[in-house]
Formats: structure tokens, sequence, C-alpha cells
């Protein structure tokens, strides 16, 4: 699969732990609705029992940048921001 250079520099911000976590949210199907177009990705994570819990994510293309959001109280290096994107 090709990523973009957009979406590979914002995934690689993240520090790895975050990332694996991410992942393991995506395989266990933690990420339950995931909608937008290519400016912009909503999405929902269901990760009950995790410490960032159930979460709403939002993620926009800005020039070339994607900038994230997440509902969740750890905020910007949030798991659930690798999972959905």
């Amino acid at each position: 699969m090709h990523i973009d250079k957009a979406t590979a520099d914002y995934l690689n911000s993240f520090p790895e732990p975050v990332r694996t976590e991410g992942r393991r949210l995506q395989d266990e199907g933690a990420v339950v609705s995931v909608h937008g177009s290519h400016l912009f990705i909503k999405g929902r994570v269901e990760a009950t029992g995790t410490s960032q819990g159930d979460c709403v994510v939002t993620l926009r293309l800005r020039g070339n940048e994607w900038e994230g959001a997440c509902s969740c109280p750890r905020g910007l290096e949030c798991p659930s921001l690798c999972a959905v994107m």
C-alpha cells in the first residue's frame, strides 16, 4: 500500500509506542467508524478499558500537513489518532 508523504510524516511524528498501540487498536477492531474525504477524516474508536477510553478523532489536511485532534485526555499523543489515520 502506498502512503503519501503528508500521511507518512504525520504518522512518523508519533513516538513508536503510540504508533504500535494505534496499530493494535486497528487490528482489534476498535476503530468502529471512519468517514470523510481526502481533506478531512472523522473516526470513532471504542477502546474501553484502555487509558484513552472511547474517543472521537478528527484529522484535517492543511496544505501538506495533517492536523489531528482527539476527544480523550491523551490529546495529541493518542494512539486513536494513528488508528484512524
